[in-house]
């Protein structure tokens, strides 16, 4: 199993997408070529995560990459529920 990548599931890749694409438009005016500028990645690369794709999922570079543009904790930005406190 050593060198498999894991992806995410595809509601997570999904949900990611959305947050992506209202984050495009709110701060960069729908223009995907600055948004990818201001997070370090090219075009090419917003491109595919915009797709919302498992295969093309978010690594964990990306998720940092929004999490500290946004606030957002990696949680929310896969749609995952907060962690249940004992």
């Amino acid at each position: 199993m050593s060198g498999m990548k894991r992806r995410l599931p595809r509601e997570q890749c999904e949900h990611f997408a959305s947050i992506l694409r209202g984050l495009v438009e709110a701060e960069f005016a729908g223009v995907q070529a600055h948004a990818a500028k201001a997070l370090g990645w090219s075009c090419a690369h917003m491109s595919n995560l915009l797709q919302g794709e498992p295969a093309r999922g978010p690594g964990m570079h990306c998720l940092i990459a929004v999490r500290n543009y946004t606030g957002l904790s990696i949680d929310a930005l896969l749609g995952l529920p907060p962690p249940k406190r004992p």
